[in-house]
């Protein structure tokens, strides 16, 4: 539990790095064209393909337990395994918590309504930022791919930062609260934004912290968990959160379509996260009864 906020940190740095990497190829690829497919035709069967390989490696390499890890070297694997015996020994002695009681919590759906704050943040400013990026800069899509690196490359470094952090002061809520403050304020610049500079600068910020809040909150969320309580508790913030990538992209594709700028959802986006930093205040400082 020590280590969970770094450890989730950069576990879920491979979503930013996949836009590194895959900002500029897709960028590439849209300008592809032959054989009767467009370019977005051609992304797609040249991005799905690894997917579908990797998908294969990992099911047979993948092992299901530490104990299994062969990858890893025998210090490392014994080290992890005495953590987990003795995290076990732990919730042995945590009530355990019902179904039905964990769904009704108070305190599952606010964790749920935080989460969903950075789904929200994340889904709508990663599939509007080539399109924001090209509104303002009238860039081809190859560059503007190449621009959109830079909100990605900020994102891995400041959530591995935010997670070492976290875990060095053995603090949750601020760590989780303050990159939501930090997020919502980068999304009201872009918001308010009037040249490439600026608009980048802010969604990068926005994009950075919104998911630099991970792992201290999956540390905060999980820390009042264990045993069947945590598999559903964490299905359900999961689950209710992820409505947030419906609601980040329709909410700036809805004010786009009806003014034809990026301001209003950008701003909508802003207060939701922010909601989700002072959510995080209030539920990090004690457990809710349920």
């Amino acid at each position: 539990a020590k280590a969970r906020a770094r450890a989730v940190a950069w576990f879920m740095t491979a979503n930013p790095l996949a836009g590194v990497v895959g900002s500029p190829v897709s960028g590439a690829l849209l300008g592809l064209h032959g054989r009767g497919l467009s370019g977005w035709q051609w992304m797609f069967i040249i991005e799905g393909l690894p997917a579908i390989v990797l998908g294969a490696v990992v099911f047979f390499t993948l092992s299901d337990w530490p104990a299994e890890a062969h990858w890893l070297n025998p210090e490392h694997r014994e080290w992890l395994l005495q953590m987990l015996d003795r995290e076990r020994a732990l919730e042995a002695a945590v009530p355990q918590s019902s179904f039905w009681s964990v769904l009704l919590s108070r305190r599952m759906w606010l964790l749920s309504i935080v989460y969903f704050g950075v789904s929200t943040t994340m889904y709508g400013v990663t599939l509007w930022l080539p399109s924001v990026i090209r509104s303002f800069s009238g860039l081809s899509y190859l560059w503007t791919g190449v621009i959109a690196i830079f909100p990605f490359l900020v994102t891995v470094l400041v959530m591995v930062l935010v997670g070492v952090l976290s875990d060095r002061k053995g603090e949750r809520r601020w760590h989780t609260a303050v990159p939501a403050f930090i997020a919502a304020a980068g999304l009201a610049l872009a918001g308010y934004g009037n040249s490439t500079l600026i608009v980048v600068t802010g969604l990068a910020l926005g994009m950075a912290f919104a998911e630099g809040m991970v792992g201290p909150f999956w540390a905060m969320a999980t820390s009042s968990m264990a045993g069947l309580s945590a598999a559903a508790g964490i299905a359900m913030i999961n689950s209710l959160a992820n409505l947030g990538g419906y609601f980040g992209p329709d909410i700036i594709g809805f004010f786009r379509g009806s003014n034809g700028g990026f301001r209003g959802g950008l701003l909508a986006i802003s207060a939701t996260v922010a909601l989700s930093g002072v959510i995080a205040l209030v539920t990090g400082r004690r457990r809710l009864a349920a």
